[in-house]
């Protein structure tokens, strides 16, 4: 073979390369993680167009989700354990703290002067939910894509 073969025949097998590497070797996606709200980690998936996977969503948060989507939620530590607040978006309507089994363990309704202790002594409140448009002039948050 002379010179221009051998070169028309190698641009061929670089050019045969570069299209299996782009149509068919997987796609990665960048090493990040994030940090959802209840402290687990998730990373990017390639299945998603490179989005994050979602983050797994207590029951106690579906639940209060569920019953009222007009609503602010908080995670919460109290007595060294997770609780969660939920807040009407209204009003006077205070806010309730329940346990990670859904159970009402504190109400905080300052109106009518029904104010248990953990409504001072909660720590580390983070908002995970709050809808938009809400009374308190917030953004809106949905740290676990309840509204997907």
């Amino acid at each position: 073979m002379n010179k221009k073969m051998w070169f028309v025949f190698l641009v061929i097998i670089i050019v045969v390369a570069f299209v299996f590497m782009f149509f068919y070797l997987p796609k990665g996606c960048t090493k990040e993680a994030k940090i959802c709200p209840n402290g687990t980690g998730v990373s990017r998936n390639p299945n998603l167009n490179c989005n994050f996977d979602p983050c797994s969503i207590p029951a106690t948060i579906k639940m209060l989700y569920s019953q009222n989507k007009n609503s602010g939620i908080d995670e919460c530590m109290y007595n060294e354990e997770k609780t969660y607040s939920f807040s009407l978006n209204a009003y006077d309507a205070g806010n309730n703290f329940y346990n990670e089994q859904g159970e009402l363990i504190g109400n905080c309704n300052y109106f009518a002067n029904m104010v248990d202790s953990i409504c001072e002594d909660a720590q580390d409140c983070v908002n995970v939910y709050m809808v938009e448009n809400n009374i308190w002039g917030k953004p809106a948050v949905d740290e676990y894509g309840l509204e997907k």
